[in-house]
């Protein structure tokens, strides 16, 4: 559930990191893209930017005794992340910038994506950087993607 007034946001989610290129064989983010969250966005139509205070959880197949068991996830002592975006639309061309901080891991990661209406189809370009594995992007230090 969750709740929405305006550009503020509350409740429990998917975060930007869930906005890949099309498709769900990329990866460009975590494999846990959803998460409560405190999120104001501010839209102005051709442009937009956002804050986002998330609570992170990493899932019990992929990690073990970080702590106690609650639900199917494990929480850590610093369960808090932060991300930011800034996106713009210029007719057929969008674009945005994310980048996130996760308290715990003391990691962040930045992720660009550029698509345009070309022709038949869709052109994405997409870019994603991690100083270390953390919740948002943990499958390496860097990767370029692109599709049509």
């Amino acid at each position: 559930a969750l709740i929405e007034l305006g550009g503020l946001k509350v409740g429990y989610m998917y975060t930007w990191w869930d906005d890949d290129l099309s498709g769900e064989t990329d990866i460009l983010s975590s494999n846990t893209t959803r998460s409560n969250a405190l999120r104001y966005t501010y839209d102005a139509g051709s442009f937009y930017a956002g804050i986002s205070v998330e609570e992170l959880e990493t899932a019990l197949d992929s990690v073990s005794n970080l702590g106690v068991a609650k639900g199917g996830f494990i929480e850590g002592p610093n369960n808090v992340g932060i991300s930011g975006i800034i996106g713009a639309k210029f007719g057929a061309v969008s674009a945005n910038l994310l980048g996130s901080y996760d308290t715990d891991q003391e990691n962040g990661a930045i992720r660009a994506i550029v698509t345009a209406d070309i022709g038949p189809g869709t052109f994405g370009l997409s870019g994603a950087w991690a100083s270390g594995a953390n919740s948002y992007y943990e499958e390496s230090e860097w990767t370029v993607a692109a599709e049509y």
